[in-house]
């Protein structure tokens, strides 16, 4: 049923609010990279979901999630469904590490919002190292989303909203293919 609702809602924002999109060229061979995005509104996974339709199997999209959207029996239900990967921002990630690197070597795409969280003011925050660590580590790529206008319609203090139209901007591979 969350597969359902997720396409259904990819639909909508494709068909009706994904306004402009730059760099869709720098998709190709997508497996087994990180998306690096920033974190506006709770639409992101879905606007994301959205661009890389066609692009790669849903199957193989994964989200790094922080910890707490496990913690009910519906949010982590949604979460799981939702294929995302927890993580304890605060203690050990270890686990979350294991996971990401397991998917990337499987050609999975693995989410990561740098930020952490969604931002309250519709400003880009100050985001962390983890994707580019993960990318040292692994030697996956990391493809940078910039999504812009989400935050206006469905900010993190919103539970309903109508969505403004946004845009979408992928930026090249900024970490090519290294190996340790």
């Amino acid at each position: 049923m969350v597969k359902w609702i997720s396409s259904f809602i990819s639909w909508l924002i494709r068909t009706f609010y994904l306004r402009r999109v730059t760099g869709k060229e720098n998709l190709k061979d997508i497996e087994g990279s990180i998306i690096s995005a920033n974190h506006a509104s709770y639409l992101d996974h879905f606007i994301i979901l959205a661009l890389l339709e066609g692009v790669i199997d849903r199957k193989k999209i994964y989200f790094l999630t922080k910890k707490e959207a496990f913690q009910t029996p519906f949010t982590k239900w949604w979460h799981e469904m939702m294929q995302g990967i927890p993580l304890d921002r605060d203690g050990n990630a270890t686990s979350s590490l294991r996971k990401i690197v397991k998917h990337l070597k499987q050609g999975d795409v693995v989410v990561i919002y740098p930020e952490g969280t969604r931002t309250r003011t519709g400003l880009i925050g100050h985001g962390s190292d983890g994707a580019v660590t993960v990318a040292t580590i692994t030697g996956a790529p990391v493809i940078a989303f910039g999504i812009k206008g989400a935050f206006d319609g469905l900010p993190l203090t919103s539970q309903l909203g109508l969505p403004e139209r946004f845009d979408l901007k992928v930026v090249n591979i900024v970490h090519s293919r290294l190996k340790n």
